[in-house]
């Protein structure tokens, strides 16, 4: 009796050692397992200037979130995709990701032609998907469209309605313009944003003169400057947000172009490339997203640590990529899950505040961009130096027109 006693026992010690050891490996193993999030951006081609800065502010934020424990335990992984600005790529990508890395969401995304078709892919296979670019106000419609099957789909970016309030106030409020031209790259969010702007100036009484539309990669617009020297608009919008909007700001300097121009949020709001343009960015205004002012108490720290790693950085996609792989990870926290529906419930109801502004989604899942939420600045260079024009209540100067300006 008492030597099965005896073996009953040790089978028993054995048995939970066993398990102990089990739970152990099982314990290591969870711990191992990383939060993948799929990145997609431009890294080559003509906006990947605006890609590389993306994927900059994805890994800074993602190094900070996993010095500090990471996401429920687990450490993210970005697994970055060059899309290379082209369509057939981003859907590659999209498609790889997904299905051979198995990430757990995707991000990313500076093209809205590429974003369109991605969110197809993420809605089909049930992964939420962070747009922190793209701008048509079709990617966020479709959640309005069919909620059920598009519900993944999130916008911690701006749409394109919001690109035409934060250039408004220039022709409104600087300006005090009568009319505008329209410049601007040939691409969806860019036709899409000109239709807004046409109906948000003609609300006002602003006369529309007429509009250029250039392949995304030009690089001489001489013929176009010279039309609008012709037209005389009161004010000039520019979108070529890319590699484009740098020879056209330089030729429009060399040419003496007289009306006042705005640049949308782009290749304009980088330092480097106001460094390397020197006196020919003189005059030219620009409208962000953001800005190294105290928006919130984190804009000023994120800037300092960005530029003391990277360089200085702009005022949109990288900004927006900071704070959008914020949003994602706060929503897994407060789901306390990584059950996909029920982040996107926490998502729904998420108020976060980021270094741009506070974030809160509407019905389309688009994060609002209004007074108390996410808003922008203008601002205007001279001597490689930013002025903030608007608004007031962070204004440094007023607008200072050029000296060959036209004179009304």
């Amino acid at each position: 009796m008492k030597r099965g006693f005896r073996c009953t026992r040790e089978m028993g010690v054995l048995v939970c050692v066993a398990f102990v050891i089990m739970f152990g490996f099982i314990l290591q193993a969870h711990a191992a397992e990383k939060l993948k999030i799929g990145v997609i951006i431009p890294l080559t081609g003509p906006v990947a200037e605006g890609g590389t800065r993306m994927l900059k502010a994805f890994e800074l934020a993602r190094d900070e979130i996993n010095a500090k424990g990471g996401v429920l335990g687990r450490e993210i992984e970005l697994v970055p995709w060059d899309d290379g600005d082209k369509v057939e790529r981003g859907i590659t990508g999209a498609k790889k990701l997904i299905d051979v890395d198995n990430v757990f969401c995707l991000a990313g995304v500076y093209r809205s032609g590429i974003a369109l078709p991605v969110s197809d892919i993420a809605a089909n296979s049930k992964k939420i998907f962070m747009v922190t670019d793209a701008a048509s106000p079709d990617i966020t419609g479709k959640v309005l469209q069919d909620y059920n099957t598009y519900k993944y789909i999130f916008r911690a970016a701006a749409s394109t309605d919001h690109f035409a309030l934060i250039v408004t106030p220039f022709l409104t409020d600087i300006i005090k313009a009568k009319s505008y031209y329209y410049m601007s790259e040939n691409t969806k969010w860019t036709q899409d944003l000109g239709k807004t702007l046409r109906k948000f100036a003609d609300e006002k009484g602003i006369k529309f003169l007429g509009e250029s539309l250039s392949d995304p990669g030009a690089t001489e617009f001489m013929s176009e400057i010279t039309k609008i020297k012709e037209l005389k608009p009161d004010a000039v919008v520019c979108t070529l947000a890319g590699a484009g909007g740098i020879p056209f700001a330089k030729q429009y300097y060399d040419m003496k172009a007289g009306s006042p121009i705005v640049h949308a949020p782009g290749t304009m709001t980088f330092k480097s490339v106001i460094d390397e343009m020197k006196e020919k960015s003189d005059y030219a205004s620009v409208s962000a997203f953001c800005w190294d002012v105290a928006i919130t108490d984190k804009t000023i720290p994120f800037y300092k640590k960005y530029t003391e790693k990277y360089d200085r950085p702009g005022g949109y996609e990288d900004v927006r990529s900071y704070d959008g792989l914020y949003v994602i990870t706060e929503g897994i926290k407060k789901a306390g899950t990584f059950d996909t529906e029920k982040v996107i419930s926490a998502l729904e109801k998420i108020e976060y505040k980021g270094v741009a502004g506070r974030y809160v989604f509407d019905k389309s899942h688009q994060a609002q961009f209004r007074d108390g939420y996410l808003t922008g600045v203008i601002i205007e260079w001279k001597n490689q130096k930013s002025n903030i024009l608007y608004p007031a209540n962070v204004a440094t100067s007023k607008y200072i027109p050029s000296p060959w300006s036209i004179k009304k």
